[in-house]
């Protein structure tokens, strides 16, 4: 599988490279963003420029800027990285409250740098200007401002902060005279340089999610062998917490942190959050349209096989369900899919059109979500009416909704706090 990461270096006055931003790219064929989930393009972002680049290497030692959204400013995400590595970009048209206040502050005290993004009149109105001077930088737009309204923002700036500041959007020569007599250290746009999309080949067998679905579809699923995994990857971490440890979280407390979600989900729960985290993070479309699909055709394949007289494993048709898509979705081949992922040779099977038992509930299924009825040479048994079986579907659709919005929806909470 080939991985990609959007890369544009941000220069000095005296035009070398300071540091990079980071931006997400679905595939080495796009030349921009493209997304319908903002916390899931920064988490793949920052997942797959420390797990699989290593971050030293992509930005050449240099600081990364990674655009972050406000839910992953509450729970931690930037704690993944080293605060040497890492500059925390707050977008300027975020609310501000005492929450976000507080972890900011946490932020810096834990020793991250902080950068405003877009800054203007607006972004003072949002509060900002009260925390201005915790942000390390804060950058201006030359293309949405004239000379003087971007005089005027320095100085509201330089009453408050010393923050260096980044003129951005500096895509022509004439962008460049514009503003090149001003205070500002850094600059970035195409006039310095063009994004750049930067493709790695990863082995899916070798990656932290293939580890951890392989350990949980075996039979005899290892829960500290999963609890190790787990403990090994940050984004795993996340994932499975809904936050990140702070650094000073001893490692004993982080694993028994991670063996207290992982008991009481099981070996079910643990096989579905696998195949969470593999819809979730390893998508190279630009929505969500696909893996929202294939999770509801594993949840209606799962409870279809549970109300048929068919004697197989529910879980099974989850597997069936989600992988009939994952190679679509994953932008690989089906030998590849199969060759990283250790599914059960019957499920395969079907997924390679043999016609057996799963093949045949797979093809209703697939009838189904176009016609909303099985085909009428079903061969399948299902002890459910035509409503219900609607129901079903629906009851299926609300489930994937509900699970989109949790990074671990199979969590049952125990009575401690976690990461607190």
């Amino acid at each position: 599988m080939f991985v990609t990461i959007g890369r544009q270096p941000i220069y000095s006055r005296d035009f070398v490279i300071s540091s990079y931003e980071l931006l997400y790219r679905s595939n080495a064929g796009v030349s921009a963003a493209a997304f319908g989930d903002e916390d899931a393009a920064t988490r793949t972002v920052v997942s797959n420029a420390i797990n699989l680049f290593g971050l030293s290497e992509l930005t050449g030692g240099a600081p990364a800027y990674v655009n972050f959204t406000r839910n992953l400013i509450l729970t931690n995400l930037a704690y993944m990285a080293r605060p040497d590595q890492i500059i925390v970009e707050v977008p300027g048209g975020m609310s501000v409250d005492e929450r976000l206040k507080d972890r900011l502050y946490e932020l810096k005290n834990m020793g991250y740098r902080l950068s405003l993004g877009g800054y203007n009149q607006r972004t003072a109105q949002l509060k900002f200007n009260e925390i201005v001077h915790l942000f390390d930088f804060v950058r201006l737009n030359v293309r949405l401002h004239n000379r003087l309204q971007l005089r005027d923002l320095v100085s509201a700036i330089r009453r408050r902060s010393a923050a260096d500041l980044i003129m951005e959007q500096v895509e022509t020569e004439a962008d460049y005279d514009k503003v090149k007599d001003m205070d500002f250290l850094l600059w970035q746009g195409y006039f310095f340089e063009r994004p750049a999309s930067i493709t790695k080949s990863v082995d899916l067998a070798e990656s932290s999610y293939g580890r951890i679905f392989n350990e949980c579809v075996r039979t005899d699923c290892d829960f500290e062998i999963c609890n190790a995994i787990i403990e090994r990857d940050p984004m795993l971490t996340y994932m499975l917490l809904g936050s990140t440890p702070r650094p000073n979280t001893n490692r004993l407390r982080r694993t028994q942190d991670i063996q207290r979600v992982i008991m009481p989900m099981g070996m079910n729960g643990m096989r579905k959050w696998a195949c969470l985290i593999l819809l979730k993070n390893i998508n190279v479309g630009e929505s969500d349209a696909l893996p929202h699909k294939a999770y509801t055709r594993g949840e209606f394949l799962s409870r279809v096989i549970k109300s048929s007289a068919a004697s197989l494993p529910e879980y099974n048709g989850f597997i069936l369900g989600v992988f009939s898509l994952l190679d679509e979705i994953m932008g690989v081949s089906k030998d590849e899919l199969f060759g990283a992922f250790h599914i059960p040779m019957d499920v395969r099977d079907a997924l390679m059109d043999e016609h057996n038992e799963y093949y045949e509930f797979l093809r209703c299924a697939r009838t189904y979500e176009k016609s909303y009825r099985f085909p009428d040479d079903a061969r399948i048994h299902v002890n459910l009416s035509a409503a219900r079986l609607n129901a079903l579907y629906d009851e299926c659709v609300r489930e994937t909704d509900r699970v989109w919005d949790t990074m671990n929806p199979y969590f049952k909470f125990y009575t401690g706090n976690i990461l607190r």
